[in-house]
């Protein structure tokens, strides 16, 4: 046996509800890894999945621990043993073959590709955080890679990630750099926390005052959601406050938007 884990491919979040060959995969490897009975196993990620993979993160200190089976949890489970050896890994031959039959399935809706390239822009504008300054300004620049803008509040950090990734601008303004909160509200589906898909908006807080284009109630920020239980939030309101990454549920949610 191979002395270094396996190389696993892994192309989805794995949620409450969640079908398909991958889920059969994870399922055998933490079965592998004494955290689910043995098989048959079902392609739906349920009730007992998401307690499994629960146990898993709370042992290996992943947080947020939410029952999905998401980047982090995924590397750690790749350097899991199976259960009572120091040879074999949880993730065996067939699982990974169920791995890349399921990122070859999904590599091939447009979709997917998006929502990846949204999140992979917010992580790679999170890497250049110390050089992007809290600026509310409109128009803020829209620019392709490897363009660093060098001032964003959260809405335009929410809309160059979607323009960087070549998706339909999220406010519905044809990409103007005019874009805010409420414009990224007048578009997308609310939607529960468990339908987010990588690359949707999660909005916090609340106004208490009326003021043009936001009722009372409206949220006072946006954050990308990063497909593994948390956000990338370019927050303010001082100019050198950096983006962060954060649990979604780290401030209080006003709803959650899928694009």
């Amino acid at each position: 046996m191979a002395s270094s884990p396996p190389s696993v491919r892994r192309c989805r979040l794995i949620s409450l509800g969640t079908k398909g060959v991958d889920v059969i995969a994870v399922k055998r490897a933490l079965s592998r890894a004494g955290y689910i009975s043995w098989g048959p196993f079902t392609a739906l990620w349920g009730g007992s999945a998401a307690e499994a993979a629960r146990h898993f993160q709370r042992d290996h200190g992943i947080a947020p621990v939410t029952g999905s089976y998401g980047p982090k949890t995924h590397q750690a489970l790749i350097k899991k043993h199976r259960k009572n050896s120091t040879t074999e890994w949880a993730f065996d031959v067939y699982s990974i073959r169920l791995m890349d039959q399921s990122c070859a399935e999904l590599m091939q809706l447009p979709d997917k590709r998006i929502d990846d390239a949204v999140v992979a822009e917010a992580a790679r504008l999170y890497a250049h955080r110390n050089e992007i300054n809290y600026v509310q300004s409109r128009p803020f620049a829209l620019k392709p890679l490897p363009f660093v803008p060098g001032e964003l509040d959260c809405s335009a950090f929410a809309t160059v990630c979607h323009f960087v990734a070549g998706a339909p601008d999220p406010n519905g303004r044809n990409y103007d750099g005019q874009g805010y909160t409420g414009s990224l509200m007048s578009r997308g589906v609310r939607c529960a926390e468990s339908d987010l898909d990588p690359g949707d908006l999660v909005f916090y807080g609340r106004t208490t005052l009326a003021k043009p284009g936001f009722p009372v109630g409206s949220p006072t920020h946006v954050a990308v959601y990063d497909g593994d239980g948390g956000v990338y939030s370019q927050g303010g309101p001082h100019l050198h406050d950096r983006m962060k990454r954060h649990p979604v549920k780290y401030w209080t949610i006003n709803h959650y938007r899928h694009y």
